[in-house]
């Protein structure tokens, strides 16, 4: 195996820089365009850490990093059979990087090398023939599967004085290097997987490898950045920069990070040669956790104390379809809190229908709402493969249907989350197969849902407002419409019948009518039998949700068919009476605190729901909580 390497170097060695740089160059392209989901890896990485960037540019930044990865493979076999002219001649040391080396020659003190992920990052390995005397350098790096490459790899990279020690061996071949006073080079990256520590990085959440600080506090070693700059094809020169030392925790790995985040914002040396193809931040993406930051080495608190956050920053494109009935959105609400109080770093996205969206955007955890297009056909489709420009993390489906489905599907998003139907097995990414037990509430549903996928903040079902306790009847509001379905409306003559006696029984009161723009008809009906009392108010069509949250709170009850106004009333704590026909009310009745009330008709229609049997109950209800 090492001769097969020095072989290929040879017959790379023959070829002039000037054509292997567009070897490289043209390699780089057909890489990007061959990829697959690894490019769309490396464009949401590169759009995490430059937000704002335009689409061309980050292909453009792309397919540089491609070619610079062809070249770094490149290197790899050139660099084998170089001899040390050849070395000095496309490997140059700073003024800055000899000093040092200089200085620990003379003062030989335990030093920790850290070295970041960048293409090129070979060069580092030839630092000592750039100097007379080179201290005892060690490399800690991960070996190939391949046991004969590892070794060829090995004895080369060894050949001029840097050793290097195998993850394998642990940290014990380390200590006794940093014993004698020498130096240990660790390349710190931001994806250690669940041995490493919970930090952040570009302001997402991500695991960083705690053995730098270890190492730094219990030897009380030097911090040192080693870092190549390209100056041309296979040519780069060294340069260091030492970290400013500190005896706070993680101090060594915050620094370490904060200053990579400067350099790619700031140089492109460094953004154009790091290896954007890796998956930095695919900590807490476990889909059964992700709903829930879950690591052995929480170093959250250590994060929010070191950047002086109040919270962590919402940089986690998270996107929610929610159902498209106002009382489906309604039981929602416990479960998006929950998720807002579980994952703090989440930036939701709600995509709703455009006359649900200012009362999700009055009352609900959303960063942002996103209507659902008014146009069908190709322009409808068009809008959500617009957002796979934007590189969505996870999409949750709240929905029941293939429409919903296929909009998860043309979003992009690398999860996509659903309850299990037959045809989102290929449409979305993960699926619960959960069936409704008996008697349970469809919230209660969602949350074994979100549940399955690491959402352990337990259901909340307080109201949006403290929960008014029944009293004097002085004011209260009827729901007389079901904008989704004609079956669960109860008909008008029943309404007057009942108003008429509700008014009778309760002197003081007044009655007001509430109801969608496409039921004022409904409304004129009912006012023209009982209008005439004076009490009734028509509101039909008229309110906003503002203005509706108004009239709500000041009604001491509510009374309405299965609606979205009722759900409405009951989350904002109004005490609700709900008439429920076809429909059950243990699934989708009232679910929050509260006091509210659900009476059904015995044959499942709500014709045959009489306005007796409904004023017994409601009164009866009233009297009841007035004890």
């Amino acid at each position: 195996m090492k001769w097969l390497i020095l072989g290929i170097g040879c017959v790379l060695n023959r070829i002039p820089e000037t054509i292997g740089n567009k070897i490289c160059r043209f390699l780089g392209w057909v890489v990007y365009h061959t990829l697959g989901n690894r490019r769309r890896i490396l464009l949401q990485n590169l759009s995490i850490v430059f937000p704002g960037k335009s689409d061309q540019w980050y292909r453009h930044i792309a397919k540089i990093n491609c070619g610079r990865w062809v070249e770094t493979a490149w290197l790899f076999f050139a660099a084998s059979g170089w001899s040390e002219t050849q070395i000095k001649r496309h490997i140059t040391l700073s003024q800055n990087l000899v000093r040092a080396i200089e200085n620990r020659n003379n003062n030989p003190h335990p030093t920790i090398v850290l070295l970041p992920h960048l293409n090129l990052m070979e060069t580092m390995l030839y630092m000592p023939c750039g100097s007379k005397e080179f201290p005892e350098t060690v490399l800690f790096y991960r070996s190939f599967r391949h046991k004969a490459l590892t070794k060829a790899m090995q004895a080369l990279r060894e050949r001029l004085g840097i050793h290097l020690v195998n993850r394998k061996e642990g940290v014990v071949p380390l200590e006794a290097v940093l014993d004698r006073n020498g130096a240990v080079c660790i390349f710190f990256d931001q994806s250690a997987g669940d041995a490493g520590c919970l930090t952040t990085f570009c302001e997402r959440l991500a695991s960083s490898t705690p053995l730098p600080d270890l190492l730094v506090h219990k030897f009380h070693a030097d911090t040192l950045m080693v870092y190549p700059k390209r100056t041309g094809f296979l040519h780069a020169h060294l340069c260091i920069e030492e970290l400013v030392p500190s005896e706070a925790p993680l101090s060594c790995l915050l620094n370490a990070n904060r200053w990579l985040e400067h350099k790619l914002h700031t140089e492109p040396e460094f953004y154009e040669n790091w290896l954007w193809l890796h998956r930095r931040w695919k900590t807490q993406c476990k889909p059964e956790y992700r709903f829930q930051i879950n690591q052995k080495r929480n170093c959250l608190p250590e994060t929010l104390r070191y950047f002086k956050w109040d919270q962590l920053p919402r940089r986690i494109p998270v996107w929610v379809r929610l159902p498209n009935w106002l009382g489906d959105c309604v039981m929602t609400y416990p479960i998006l809190t929950a998720l807002r109080k579980a994952r703090p770093d989440f930036y939701l996205h709600a995509v709703v229908k455009p006359s649900l969206a200012p009362f999700i955007q009055r009352y609900f955890p959303f960063d942002a709402i996103h209507c659902l297009p008014q146009k069908e056909g190709f322009e409808y489709w068009k809008c959500f493969l617009h957002i796979r420009s934007t590189y969505p993390d996870v999409w949750i489906n709240f929905t029941n249907s293939m429409r919903s489905d296929i909009e998860a599907f043309c979003s992009g998003a690398f999860q996509r989350f659903g309850l299990q139907k037959n045809h989102s097995r290929w449409l979305l990414t993960h699926t619960y197969p959960g069936c409704p037990t008996p008697g349970e509430h469809q919230t209660r549903l969602w949350y074994r849902f979100m549940h399955h996928f690491g959402l352990t903040v337990p259901l909340a079902n307080e109201p949006y407002y403290p929960a008014k306790k029944l009293g004097a009847i002085n004011r209260f509001a009827c729901f007389y419409g079901s904008a989704n379905t004609h079956e669960k409306r109860w008909p008008i003559a029943h309404w007057q019948s009942l108003i008429e006696r509700l008014l009778k029984h309760y002197p003081n009161a007044q009655c007001v009518l509430l109801g969608m723009e496409n039921e004022r008809a409904m409304g004129q009906s009912i006012m023209q039998a009982v209008g005439s009392l004076g009490r009734v108010q028509d509101l039909t069509g008229s309110t906003t949700f503002e203005t509706l949250e108004q009239t709500l709170l000041s009604c001491d009850f509510v009374i309405g068919n299965d609606s979205g106004g009722a759900h409405i009333s009951n989350f904002l704590g109004v005490p609700t009476f709900v008439l429920f026909g076809p429909t059950d009310p243990q699934w989708g009745g009232p679910f929050f605190n509260g006091a509210t009330y659900c009476v059904q008709s015995t044959n499942l229609t709500m014709q045959d729901l009489s306005p007796t049997t409904v004023g017994d109950a409601c009164i009866a209800w009233i009297e009841k909580n007035n004890k």
